[in-house]
């Protein structure tokens, strides 16, 4: 069962308003979630990882504004240089993309499609502008 059911079940009879509503939310929720990695310290994780910059944080939030409609909300991640990113993981369609912001104004991407050993598609490009249009290969493998 989809994890989406019960949403689906809990929302009968409402009005569509509240798709909408459901989908701000949790745009908002991706949002906030990477806005509190500027809250995290150096050695935030034990093993010397250094604290998540602004920069970084913001142009993640950049590059979201460009997100086009049909694809689905990434999912945040904190790295430990300082950088933060959004990643997808598609595992049912063998699909997984990851886009990370340094905070120079632009972010890496590497997006594929297919299973280790039988890659299918992959591309990726290291000095994408964060307030560019998303990159039409990244956008065709999360189409899948």
């Amino acid at each position: 069962m989809s994890r989406f059911s019960t949403a689906l079940r809990a929302r009968k009879g409402r009005k569509s308003g509240c798709w909408t509503q459901l989908a701000s939310e949790a745009e908002s929720k991706l949002r906030q979630k990477l806005i509190s990695y500027t809250r995290l310290s150096d050695n935030w994780d034990g093993d010397g990882a250094k604290a998540p910059s602004q920069e970084a944080v913001k142009d993640a939030l950049t590059f979201l504004d460009g997100k086009p409609t049909d694809i689905p909300l990434p999912y945040p991640e904190e790295g430990t240089e300082g950088d933060v990113g959004v990643y997808w993981d598609k595992s049912h369609a063998h699909v997984f993309a990851e886009v990370t912001f340094e905070g120079d104004g632009t972010c890496a991407y590497f997006a594929v499609h297919g299973i280790p050993g039988a890659v299918t598609e992959k591309y990726g490009n290291d000095d994408v502008d964060v307030a560019a249009p998303w990159p039409d290969d990244m956008l065709r493998i999360l189409r899948i």
